[in-house]
């Protein structure tokens, strides 16, 4: 067991270990059993030659000593700062050309899809007409008229955006009208707070105005609709009042299903692991039980959902190999996923054949009601 000295003594350099260990992590990345123990043994050692260099003598000095000093540290860590994160090539690591042009293919799918997509210019935002923070829209209006007679629109919160275009490019140009409405916070049929029950009452006055013959509701749900379902579940009585509200408006209703939970700043992670760990990228797949498990509440509330107009429609089943959901391409080594839980242009690819789908099943069901 440790003696009482030497705790005392780990606890002197407690606050050196805590300054120290997060720049010497952010310089030399722990990929590697050898990198591990390379930052253990290093940390330790250089606390222990600070705190009895720098730290003891420290708090001695007075303050004409200690101000410079303290200058001479912050511009010094300005300095190591700016150097590590890319202004300067010291610290740069050499790839080869097959790992630099995955860098390269995935850094592009780092902004938000609707962003770069081909063709965003065909739709134009327009002013929303109510009073809702500006922040909170993350888009609004409407697409290039159609030649058709089948007025669609999109409701819902980022996710309205993610999937505006490859849904609008399965119908051609056989539509109406096209309008989209992608606020923060808006799930569609539920609200779990305050914003988002703002975010539901707009889209439920644009569906009012607009009446479309199909209304689509996109959105990445709230982690609060994964709760254990209670007796008289309130989102349950949420969902089906809402519903009901839509159903006196449109014709069909398609719903997008719910998305297994993706790790924030997966991008990130899946190039980490394309530059040290290329050996381990196969277990970034999710492994589809334990991801399922995590929605399963979610999936039993939507079977709940009282409605003659609904279809429910489900992406993530194209991402199914065995028991995983596939996070990224292997042939192309293209993440599926960005780091703000959205599908990549590369994830999207993968949903065109159920999008195609239910583009064709509305196009021929509408022409019969």
């Amino acid at each position: 067991m440790l003696s009482f000295n030497t705790l005392g003594y780990i606890g002197g350099i407690s606050y050196v270990l805590y300054l120290v260990h997060w720049p010497l992590i952010a310089i030399f990345v722990p990929y590697s059993p050898q990198t591990y123990i390379f930052l253990t043994v290093t940390t330790l050692l250089s606390s222990i030659i600070l705190h009895h260099i720098f730290e003891q003598k420290y708090l001695k000095m007075d303050w004409k000593t200690l101000v410079p000093f303290l200058f001479v540290l912050i511009m010094g860590n300005v300095f190591l700062q700016s150097s590590v994160r890319g202004h300067s090539t010291f610290w740069n690591m050499t790839y080869t050309d097959d790992v630099k042009n995955i860098m390269i293919s995935n850094k592009a799918q780092i902004e938000w899809s609707w962003r770069t997509e081909e063709k965003r210019d065909e739709c134009v935002e327009e002013p929303i007409g109510e009073e809702i923070d500006k922040l909170s829209v993350f888009g609004y209006g409407s697409c290039v008229r159609g030649n058709g007679s089948l007025s669609i629109m999109l409701i819902g919160n980022s996710y309205v955006l993610s999937f505006r275009n490859p849904l609008r490019e399965q119908f051609g140009l056989n539509y109406s009208t096209f309008r989209y409405s992608s606020i923060s916070q808006g799930y569609g049929t539920y609200a779990d707070n305050a914003a988002s029950r703002l975010s539901l009452e707009i889209a439920k006055r644009q569906v009012a105005r607009y009446k479309p013959d199909v209304l689509f509701i996109f959105a990445r749900y709230s982690p609060s609709i994964r709760d254990p379902i209670r007796e008289n579940d309130d989102y349950i009585r949420q969902m089906n009042e809402n519903i009901k509200f839509y159903e006196k408006f449109v014709k069909k209703i398609y719903i997008l299903g719910s998305h297994p939970l993706y790790k924030t700043n997966f991008l990130s992670i899946f190039l980490q692991n394309v530059q040290h760990r290329r050996d381990d990228i196969e277990s970034l797949h999710m492994n589809r039980r334990e991801a399922d498990k995590m929605m399963i509440n979610v999936k039993k509330r939507f079977k709940m959902i009282k409605c003659s107009k609904c279809q429910f429609f489900d992406v993530t089943n194209l991402f199914v190999e065995d028991n995983k959901y596939l996070m990224f391409d292997r042939d192309q080594m293209l993440s599926y996923v960005d780091n703000t839980l959205h599908l990549t242009h590369s994830g999207l690819k993968v949903t065109e054949p159920e999008l195609k789908r239910v583009a064709k099943e509305v196009m021929d069901s509408v022409k019969l009601i």
